[in-house]
């Protein structure tokens, strides 16, 4: 990517990019649950962001203004086999996750208004 707009998509994500920040906008209806399709899009999301040295700062934005993320898809993590020994990693939900945290962008989290609330 360059200093001029470019944009992106990683499954649920679109990505855009203009001086230096890239504009994230998560958009997995119906409540945004964190499940293999949005981890997969963030995985890749994350590995275009870290290539690529214009970017300094990401913002992360919702598409629905009822929903930011929600929980885990837990009918997907009960349909998982449980390890035959204790996992001494993070899983690669966490992982990814921590990614957010350590690949050396700033990352924010832009919610308009309080969610979930009446």
């Amino acid at each position: 990517m360059s200093d001029q707009t470019s944009e992106q998509s990683f499954g649920p994500f679109s990505l855009r990019v203009a001086d230096g920040v890239g504009w994230v906008v998560i958009d997995h209806p119906p409540k945004h649950l964190v499940d293999g399709l949005l981890i997969g899009g963030l995985m890749g999301l994350l590995d275009s962001v870290e290539a690529d040295e214009q970017v300094h700062v990401l913002v992360f934005e919702s598409a629905d203004p009822e929903f930011f993320l929600m929980h885990g898809d837990v009918e997907q993590i009960l349909a998982m086999e449980a390890p035959d020994e204790v996992p001494t990693e993070p899983n690669f939900a966490a992982a990814t996750f921590d990614r957010c945290r350590t690949m050396g962008v700033a990352t924010i989290g832009m919610i308009d208004e309080m969610l979930g609330i009446d």
